[in-house]
């Protein structure tokens, strides 16, 4: 059996503290990419998510659509936040 392979995302703000981690080993791919690109999609989807759960009430949560957490963690990496995505168990040149 292989190690698993997968991505791992992680947000920082701008003092460098950790607001949200998130993972994806899925094994399953998207057409027209490779398995780590995919993975690599939807840790940032995911890490949108989690981001604004952390940030915000449940009631602000419930309006955004994927696409409004996306756009507002772009935003937030603009001024001063960082998101990083980290492959695991990948080879360098996969």
């Amino acid at each position: 059996m292989s190690d698993p392979k997968g991505v791992v995302g992680i947000y920082t703000d701008a003092d460098g503290r950790v607001i949200a981690s998130v993972s994806d080993f899925e094994d399953s791919g998207y057409g027209g990419c490779s398995l780590q690109e995919a993975q690599r999609f939807r840790c940032k989807t995911k890490l949108a998510h989690a981001v604004m759960r952390a940030y915000c009430s449940d009631r602000v949560l419930a309006v955004f659509a994927t696409y409004d957490c996306e756009q507002l963690l772009n935003k937030m990496v603009r001024n001063g936040g960082r998101a990083t995505y980290l492959p695991v168990g990948w080879e360098q040149t996969e």
